[in-house]
């Protein structure tokens, strides 16, 4: 009985780091993220912005389902925040329409 409980507990830990991370949305992998400004050519469509309590990485991915949700395929990355009282992560950034 103490196995299927650990083998429970360890099952649950699991599934609750999966469930703190963010999942790109289909398409959004294409977005390329970047701190320099765009090509002239580039179209502006908006702010975006991406947090997660759970690493940079998620951030991003939240940044980049947000974009695409505009109709971009480039983000100029513009700020970071870090929450001095817990682990929240926001980043700020342009999303732009690219040829």
């Amino acid at each position: 009985m103490n196995s299927a409980k650990t083998t429970l507990t360890t099952l649950i830990f699991l599934l609750s780091l999966t469930a703190c991370s963010v999942a790109l949305q289909p398409g959004a992998e294409k977005i390329n993220l970047a701190k320099s400004d765009p090509a002239p050519e580039c179209k502006e469509l908006g702010d975006v912005k991406g947090s997660s309590n759970f690493g940079m990485e998620n951030v991003k991915n939240d940044l980049r389902n947000q974009a695409l949700g505009l109709g971009a395929n480039f983000v100029r990355m513009e700020t970071v925040m870090n929450n001095p009282k817990g682990s929240l992560i926001t980043m700020t950034g342009t999303a732009y329409a690219c040829p």
